[in-house]
């Protein structure tokens, strides 16, 4: 991904078709994995009351809709702006939060955690997703980079 600030103000953001394919790809799963889940990926539905089992139920019966609803939309989006010649900073912010999710949707399948540091062998069945996961960090990098320049 290469992403380029206009004179306008806006944003041409460069992917190959091999990156839009992959994002496409993933979305659709964790698009599919949001209509069905029930709130099990904790990277995805963050707890709010980690020692108060009946407040968190609550809590996740409350607003789990409202974030599955927000999570489609920004990987619908995502895709979308992945397709525009250019676009807003809004739009490469609502890029950076689906490539956020699409990683995190990764993450929690790998079983990724704070101290992980080792990549899996080339042989390990889970080396493909991590590359994966590698490429939309690498993503997330370029639009922090070139937000990062405005300020």
């Amino acid at each position: 991904m290469i992403i380029n600030l206009l004179r306008n103000g806006n944003y041409q953001v460069a992917v190959s078709e091999n990156e839009k394919e992959l994002v496409s790809i993933i979305s659709v799963e964790v698009t599919s994995f949001l209509q069905r889940s029930s709130g099990e990926a904790s990277r995805l539905f963050p707890p709010a009351y980690i020692d108060e089992p009946e407040a968190e139920n609550e809590y996740q019966a409350m607003i789990h809709n409202d974030l599955v609803a927000a999570h489609i939309f920004a990987l619908e989006a995502l895709n979308e702006s992945l397709a525009k010649p250019e676009v807003t900073e809004s739009d490469l912010v609502e890029i950076m939060r689906a490539l956020n999710i699409l990683r995190l949707f990764l993450g929690e399948r790998l079983n990724i955690s704070e101290d992980y540091e080792d990549s899996p062998s080339e042989t390990d069945p889970s080396y493909d997703m991590w590359i994966l996961f590698q490429i939309f960090g690498q993503m997330l990098g370029s639009i922090v980079e070139v937000l990062d320049e405005k300020i």
